[in-house]
């Protein structure tokens, strides 16, 4: 019941803020009940050489993609998602690759993912909602 109170309240207030967004040319909201939620613009995913996978450029959030699924580090925590906005299921180990990444090292990553961002040799997609 609490639950469902929450997503009520949280569309309630989405659906009276609409006429406060009509103006803007891009709003992203999201909420969701037991996971991360992570809202933003999709980003361009670029493969980084020595990670072996893709970093999300422009991402706050410590976003990869590898093997059809998109991994978000939140908290300490792994999650794993079909797509960039989720939905996400926690993981109690993902891949070796990614188990290797830390948060404290998102800042390093992001830096190489943009030094390769733009260049058309090298591999890069725009992340799949």
């Amino acid at each position: 019941m609490k639950k469902l109170f929450i997503v009520l309240a949280a569309a309630g207030l989405l659906f009276s803020m609409q006429g406060v967004f009509a103006d803007s040319s891009q709003v992203s909201a999201g909420v969701q009940i037991g996971g991360p939620a992570h809202a933003g613009p999709r980003p361009d995913m670029v493969w980084v050489p020595h990670l072996r996978l893709y970093v999300a450029v422009g991402s706050l959030s410590p976003i990869v993609f590898l093997d059809s699924y998109y991994y978000l580090r939140q908290r300490g925590r792994w999650y794993r998602g079909s797509g960039y906005d989720g939905p996400w299921k926690r993981m109690r180990m993902p891949p070796p690759g990614i188990r290797a990444l830390h948060e404290r090292d998102w800042p390093a990553y992001r830096r190489e993912a943009e030094r390769y961002h733009g260049n058309p040799h090298d591999r890069q997609f725009r992340a799949a909602p």
